[in-house]
């Protein structure tokens, strides 16, 4: 039950810190970077919820549910990591192919995990969970998190190296998303050899309070003083119309 208790603070610290993003729609979560974003945090909720009611049916050696939980949780695991390139790649606004094929892989790193899971309810090819409800990971759900450890690095690395073309005032930023994936596959290696600490939630809280402070606040602020300058320049061309309309 105690596993339960860090993806229960995890998720309230994201409510928390994200509630506009998730629950509000204004201009600024309109923007197609942001709006990605929205989903991606979305998938980390997913995520958090698997992990919760995975630690509580553990607890409660319910098997059943506890099969169920955990395709959904390796699918949410994935669905993060493809949100999570789509939103570097759209953040960093590329159009290179490198770019175009990271959000393809995480895309299909997805659909394979879950259809891999599908075929584990007929075939247990990916893990497996007893009458006890003790859970064993099987070689594919290995390389399969391998996989996701490798595409987390080379978001990071794509992220990285575009720092040295980006102004001083975005060097942070980039930064920040770049170590995100580092922190993420850190984390995600740990938990590869111990299912049973929930290593990859930390991760999340942690990868996601810093993308608030160093991203997502800087973001907002500067959008919003863009809008203001559009607002302030409008009002002085329509100042302009009045004192012209006036003369006529």
């Amino acid at each position: 039950m105690y596993y339960s208790v860090i993806g229960i603070l995890a998720t309230m610290i994201l409510l928390i810190e994200n509630h506009d993003i998730l629950f509000n729609s204004d201009s600024t979560t309109q923007m197609p970077s942001w709006k990605i974003y929205r989903n991606f945090l979305f998938a980390v909720l997913f995520y958090y919820l698997t992990d919760i009611t995975w630690g509580l049916f553990e607890h409660l050696k319910m098997a059943d549910l506890l099969y169920v939980d955990t395709i959904l949780y390796f699918f949410a695991m994935a669905s993060g990591v493809y949100f999570w390139a789509q939103y570097t790649v759209a953040y960093l606004n590329d159009e290179t192919a490198f770019g175009k094929i990271l959000v393809f892989l995480g895309r299909a790193v997805a659909g394979m995990i879950l259809l891999a899971n599908l075929i584990n309810i007929f075939v247990p090819i990916y893990f497996t969970i007893d009458e006890n409800s003790v859970y064993e990971g099987l070689m594919l759900r290995d390389v399969m998190l391998v996989v996701q450890i490798m595409l987390l690095i080379m978001i990071s690395l794509y992220a990285f190296s575009a720092i040295g073309r980006q102004p001083k005032e975005k060097k942070a930023r980039y930064r920040t998303i770049a170590l995100f994936g580092f922190i993420m596959a850190l984390f995600l290696t740990i938990q590869f050899w111990n299912a049973y600490l929930p290593l990859y939630s930390c991760a999340y809280m942690m990868g996601t309070c810093l993308l608030h402070t160093f991203v997502i606040n800087n973001e907002r602020q500067e959008y919003q003083e863009m809008k203001k300058m559009v607002t302030d320049l409008k009002k002085e061309i329509l100042n302009i119309n009045d004192k012209w309309s006036k003369r006529d």
